[in-house]
């Protein structure tokens, strides 16, 4: 029984990612599967950081669009700011240029095989600065697999070596790393 809720958990949180993406994405992606380009990454980032939290992950401060305030605090009061003022797309738009420039084009993410450029990207974002450089020199050789494995693997270090700081997020970590996978959305339309 719990086994069907997690399946069906997981398949509706896909759909409603899914059903987020416009139709031409879609289509891009049913043809060519989740792989990556700079657009559809920070897309599916941005699906898997949300709106605004008051307190984000381990840090305890606020964030939105996965913009942390402690760590880019200029950044997170201009996307604030913007969605104060023209509404959450254009707070997303902002956020989106800067994932482009601090974590893509920082990282040289565009560079990587395409089938795995959703994965590091996501990644870089949500791991600290050395594992991040440690993602991407190892998205030149290895396979989506591999990659998700070792994400798996670093947060499941993270949660055993600090679990009264980290053991609360490792659920939430697996799921995101669901998300990223290519093909992920696939399944949803019968491919």
């Amino acid at each position: 029984a719990r086994e069907e809720l997690v399946r069906k958990s997981e398949q509706d949180f896909a759909k409603t990612t899914w059903e987020a993406i416009p139709e031409a994405e879609q289509a891009k992606i049913l043809t060519t599967g989740n792989q990556g380009g700079a657009e559809h990454s920070i897309r599916a980032l941005l699906q898997n950081e949300g709106g605004y939290t008051p307190a984000d992950g381990a840090s305890g401060a606020p964030a939105i669009y996965g913009i942390n305030r402690k760590w880019h605090p200029e950044a997170f009061d201009k996307a604030a700011a913007v969605t104060k003022a023209q509404g959450t797309e254009a707070g997303k738009q902002y956020a989106s240029e800067f994932y482009k420039k601090e974590f893509w084009d920082k990282y040289n993410v565009g560079s990587l095989p395409e089938n795995v450029q959703t994965i590091v990207m996501d990644g870089v974002v949500n791991h600290h600065s050395g594992f991040a450089n440690k993602l991407v020199d190892a998205a030149r050789s290895e396979s989506p697999d591999a990659l998700i494995q070792m994400r798996l693997g670093e947060y499941r270090r993270l949660a055993t070596s600090s679990p009264e700081k980290y053991g609360q997020s490792l659920a939430g970590w697996e799921n995101r790393l669901k998300t990223v996978q290519p093909n992920s959305f696939c399944y949803i339309q019968g491919k």
